[in-house]
């Protein structure tokens, strides 16, 4: 049953033809794709981006992280848009954020005023936590 429904108007971002590129290169590279690929063929791309590329709640509060991003590949930063329980809007900001895959990000959490992102080194075979102040 339905309990309450959040509307908040959220702008969706074009697929451009770089990002086109980007997910090709993936998914041909990808050791989970890589030996599928050729059988993937034509590979349709949607015009827009879904409005949410995820959410968490946590301390009565929804964050919703959209694929709005600023900043460059290495320092992306996301938007994250912030509801009250009734889905009242506070406020938005953007973090670092960043992608396992060109479509996916790390998984990550928010807890307590902060972002923690657990992001692999691939150079050092290590998972690493990265934690950021949500302020």
């Amino acid at each position: 049953k339905e309990i309450k429904v959040i509307e908040y108007p959220l702008k969706r971002l074009e697929v451009t033809s770089d990002d086109k590129k980007k997910i090709i290169q993936f998914l041909k590279t990808s050791p989970e794709t890589k030996n599928f690929f050729q059988f993937m063929q034509p590979i349709r791309f949607p015009k827009l981006y879904p409005a949410i590329m995820g959410m968490t709640i946590t301390n009565d509060q929804l964050y919703v992280l959209t694929f709005n991003s600023d900043g460059d590949e290495e320092i992306q930063k996301n938007e994250f848009l912030i509801f009250d329980l009734n889905g009242k809007f506070k406020r938005r900001l953007f973090k670092p954020t960043k992608m396992m895959t060109p479509l996916v990000p790390y998984p990550f959490k928010v807890h307590k005023g902060k972002f923690y992102q657990l992001i692999e080194n691939e150079e050092e075979e290590e998972w690493e936590l990265h934690i950021n102040d949500l302020k």
